[in-house]
């Protein structure tokens, strides 16, 4: 947001602010929070729905919680159409499609919403984007990782749901970068192999590229590419090093059984309480966090937000499961 827009915005909540107080409001009126996640039948979904419920009950917050069916940003965007014909105070989502979603994000700010967006780099258009990484730092452990499992030398290859998925993109990129410079011995041989996030697709692919190159590597950026690839140690005759990104719930035991070498993951219910926490932040003060303002909050990976540019502010919530 433009700075004197945002200036615009802060006098509005602070004019509030002053006539809850003068007419005794402040302690009556609860806050009205609305939270977007991706899916209903996501395998998180529940947990998120448990913690952000206790959290708006111990902070005093009306917390409505929906999601789609189906991870579809034309879902989601039916989804918000309806709710945000009413104004809410802050407005939570995990965005799913650029083009959908940014004019209803764009009209609930205009009614008075503060609008924050979780790993939506792409939302010029919400006041916050949190991100729970730095995709360069994330990229450069995952193929630090790999090379390790595979003794620096061998080759592989690298997972991707769609040409869509710019944040992935954006780690594989790193992680490449990194084995050009410092793992010679490492040969990318089929790279950004698209599987549209399908197990099979992915589990066929693997299949393909150990008997067509021999592979030796595989680093997967979605839960379900992890579980195409896990498995097919045997297809490569016990060599196969497998080493990604994903949900520690889904691949655990994947993990345990060795199927994959090393996962990494954040927790989205913390990323989620992160928005709310800056939200009601900005609301209850009438201060807007500034472009190079750190963010200081009371959760695990998200203790320190740090701005990189913009409207988004990065976390360090990088975790590693091994076997």
């Amino acid at each position: 947001m433009q700075g004197a827009a945002r200036k615009r915005r802060g006098s509005i909540f602070i004019l509030l602010a002053v006539l809850l107080l003068l007419h005794g409001g402040c302690a009556n009126r609860k806050l009205d929070f609305l939270v977007v996640t991706v899916s209903k039948y996501d395998v998180s979904f529940p947990e998120i729905e448990r913690t952000i419920m206790a959290w708006g009950a111990d902070a005093g917050v009306n917390v409505t919680l929906i999601a789609p069916a189906q991870p579809t940003a034309d879902l989601q965007q039916r989804e918000l159409e309806t709710l945000i014909k009413r104004r809410w105070d802050v407005i939570c989502v995990e965005p799913l499609g650029t083009a959908e979603i940014s004019p209803l994000l764009e009209n609930a700010k205009n009614k008075g919403s503060v609008v924050i967006t979780l790993r939506g780099r792409m939302f010029q258009t919400a006041d916050y984007n949190i991100e729970p990484f730095s995709n360069e730092e994330l990229g450069v452990r995952m193929m630090e990782s790999l090379a390790i499992e595979m003794r620096s030398k061998g080759s592989y290859i690298t997972l991707l749901p769609s040409f869509e998925a710019k944040d992935i993109m954006d780690i594989e990129d790193a992680a490449v970068r990194l084995q050009r410079h410092s793992y010679g011995g490492l040969s990318l041989v089929d790279r950004l192999a698209r599987t549209g996030a399908d197990v099979l697709k992915a589990r066929e692919r693997v299949i393909r590229d150990v008997e067509r190159y021999s592979i030796e590597g595989v680093m997967f950026f979605t839960t379900n590419d992890g579980l195409g690839a896990a498995g097919q140690t045997a297809s490569a005759g016990g060599s196969l090093a497998v080493v990604g990104l994903g949900d520690l719930s889904v691949l655990r035991e994947r993990v345990e059984a060795e199927e994959v070498d090393s996962l990494f993951y954040w927790s989205r219910t913390n990323l989620v309480l992160a928005g709310l926490e800056v939200g009601r932040a900005v609301v209850v003060s009438g201060r807007w966090f500034e472009a190079g303002e750190p963010i200081s909050l009371k959760i695990k990976g998200y203790e320190t937000l740090r701005n990189v540019g913009g409207n988004t502010w990065e976390a360090r919530d990088i975790n590693v499961f091994h076997p």
